[in-house]
């Protein structure tokens, strides 16, 4: 409000009254040319024009020429700017699938490594306190592990013994791989005694699996 003590101020004279009201009007709170103000560009639209600056001044330094040359010229730089842009994403992308791809692989070999350490441990264990049939079972599992590890990628899930053997029935991979599944389907499902000698026939035939694995089984290689 710009009149106080309304009662007094009535009977001043018309100077006095304006030195009054200018006094009010100089508070912090009264703005008279604030409704006037421009309120300028939205953020968006000066964004919008700081990008397109080096576009600007590119234009310009084509002074010189037509026109329409000067088009050309202009929008085959932009075009150029664009590709060049879209080359970096692909190259990024691809180098970020390259490494999800890699990361996973090398975990899987690095657990195999430990899970084939650990079944070899753990068939030993068992031979030793007279478990026959769980250490034989438990080298047909690192034999699996062997060739999933030469590989380079695991089995399908559900694979059988049997299906590992229709898979390399071509491959010197075979007489020792059916060793080990024909003895774990006679003694550890088929719950037959399991003599001592059966295991060092086993652990043999385990050997050479883990040792022709990566010579016999070639991974695809990358283009």
């Amino acid at each position: 409000m710009l009149v106080e003590n309304v009662d007094s101020v009535t009977t001043r004279s018309p100077d006095a009254v304006r030195d009054a009201a200018e006094r009010v009007l100089q508070r912090s709170y009264y703005s008279l040319d604030g409704a006037s103000r421009d309120p300028g560009d939205p953020a968006w639209l000066k964004v919008l024009r700081l990008l397109l600056k080096p576009f600007e001044w590119f234009f310009d330094a084509l002074g010189g020429l037509p026109t329409g040359l000067k088009w050309i010229v202009f929008l085959a730089a932009v075009l150029l700017c664009v590709l060049l842009i879209a080359h970096i994403g692909v190259s990024f992308s691809r180098a970020l699938r390259a490494n999800a791809t890699i990361s996973p692989r090398r975990r899987k070999e690095r657990n195999l490594f430990s899970e084939i350490q650990g079944l070899e441990q753990a068939a030993a264990a068992a031979e030793a306190r007279g478990d026959c049939s769980s250490a034989v079972h438990l080298l047909m599992r690192a034999a699996a592990c062997h060739l999933e590890l030469a590989r380079g990628k695991s089995f399908r899930p559900g694979v059988t013994n049997r299906d590992l053997l229709r898979l390399f029935d071509a491959t010197v991979l075979f007489a020792p791989l059916r060793s080990l599944v024909d003895a774990v389907d006679l003694h550890w499902y088929g719950d037959q005694p399991c003599p001592a000698g059966v295991f060092s026939s086993c652990r043999s035939a385990y050997f050479q699996v883990r040792d022709h694995a990566a010579e016999i089984i070639k991974p695809p290689v990358s283009a």
